[in-house]
């Protein structure tokens, strides 16, 4: 959950991000914010609730679907892992 009572996870504790996909710092100041905003208001937490787990389904979605393109270097573990 992205939040509870008398606590929200914001940052990597709300989302974390592939950081070859250089999203994590504007998602965590705009998660942020609007965070901020909706801490005083139960349907708006859900709502940026729901955004964020649609978020954090579209980027794995895309890191999936670029990380496959990639062959370049198919023998390094790293890739290997990816490609599984």
């Amino acid at each position: 959950p992205l939040a509870g009572e008398r606590w929200c996870a914001i940052g990597d504790a709300a989302a974390s991000w592939d950081p070859l996909s250089s999203q994590g710092l504007v998602s965590a100041v705009l998660i942020g914010a609007r965070t901020g905003r909706a801490l005083d208001d139960s349907a708006a937490m859900e709502a940026l609730a729901r955004d964020v787990h649609l978020l954090c389904s579209e980027h794995a979605a895309l890191q999936s679907y670029y990380y496959g393109m990639e062959d370049r270097w198919a023998n390094e573990p790293f890739w290997q892992r990816r490609h599984g």
